[in-house]
């Protein structure tokens, strides 16, 4: 299927090239590794039907943590004793661009992210509108753009 976008003007530039044109398994596989790290655990990855999309709108993960700066700090302070490297890592996340996308699923009562926090924050923060996301939607539900239009973030 390889990427799609909710705008006809999303940026193809904002991901690694592999990304663009991933088959299907591949898109399913990536989100399937990162089950259980960050999400509630509830969801079988293998139940769902995964999308790449380049323009998933921020304003859906904007309301996930109340102060993104303060929570990215806090972040930064923890990884800068524990992991200088990480945290540089995800200090430079402010001015690069991403090469993967974040993982998430998305439901009408809830939205969770299962990776990526940090390039999630970094984007918030910087003012960005949409972010390149891995998304998930079960296989008889709505379409995917009307799911996202109308998620409510937990």
């Amino acid at each position: 299927m390889g990427a799609i976008s909710l705008s006809p003007d999303a940026d193809r530039g904002v991901l690694h090239p592999m990304w663009l044109d991933a088959a299907d398994a591949a898109i399913a596989a990536e989100a399937a590794s990162h089950h259980g790290a960050c999400d509630d655990g509830d969801l079988d990855p293998a139940d769902l039907h995964w999308s790449l999309v380049l323009d998933v709108p921020v304003a859906l993960l904007a309301p996930l943590v109340d102060d993104w700066r303060a929570w990215f700090d806090a972040e930064l302070a923890m990884f800068n004793e524990e992991h200088p490297g990480r945290a540089d890592a995800y200090r430079s996340l402010m001015d690069e661009p991403l090469d993967d996308p974040i993982v998430i699923t998305v439901e009408p009562a809830r939205t969770q992210i299962w990776d990526g926090w940090h390039r999630t924050a970094t984007r918030i923060i910087g003012g960005a509108e949409t972010i390149p996301a891995i998304v998930d939607r079960t296989a008889d539900g709505p379409a995917l753009a009307d799911l996202l239009a109308a998620a409510t973030p937990i």
